[in-house]
């Protein structure tokens, strides 16, 4: 088998033909959504958009320290449309300032299916801290920050419904730690 004249080489041969570098620190840890987020632009169609045949409204929202020290989002979402629908409200959080994470990150999301004038109380626990912390590999633990964090609770990335401030304590973990 010989590399076609267009391509780089199999791997430990040579490389020949044409290739092109490609620059992978551009996004950095902010891919997709949160790149345009750092970056301040606004794509056509934000991660999480979806279309629906009816209207949603989200009331009764409350976001708290729950069991565990965890975030809790709480609301109510009622289908104030003419038609079955689905809507899945979507937890966004950002570290406090000076972290190194700028942007706000996906941290939880429920998808509700109501029938035409039908509400539903959800409940949202923000359980996967590794979104909301940062990670120091030479001592192989996670950290997450005491401070201010904020919280929005949207239909999409770059929607946002309701913000609110939660102050999280500090607090630390390996994967040892996990059992």
């Amino acid at each position: 088998m010989t590399d076609p004249s267009t391509t780089t080489s199999f791997p430990g041969a040579p490389r020949k033909g044409g290739y092109f570098g490609v620059d992978y620190d551009i996004e950095g840890a902010d891919v997709g959504y949160r790149w345009y987020e750092r970056e301040r632009l606004s794509p056509q169609f934000w991660f999480g958009h979806g279309l629906s045949y009816t209207t949603f409204d989200y009331r009764d929202i409350s976001v708290e320290i729950g069991a565990g020290g965890l975030p809790v989002v709480s609301l109510t979402i009622e289908n104030t449309g003419d038609r079955a629908g689905v809507e899945t409200p979507q937890v966004y959080i950002a570290p406090p300032a000076g972290q190194g994470q700028d942007t706000f990150r996906l941290a939880a999301f429920h998808r509700v299916r109501l029938h035409a004038g039908e509400a539903s109380a959800v409940q949202l626990v923000l359980t996967e801290e590794r979104v909301y912390s940062s990670y120091d590999p030479d001592g192989s633990r996670w950290t997450r920050a005491a401070g201010d964090y904020l919280v929005r609770i949207g239909r999409r990335a770059g929607h946002t419904e309701f913000e609110a401030c939660l102050r999280l304590t500090s607090r630390t973990w390996g994967y040892a730690d996990a059992n």
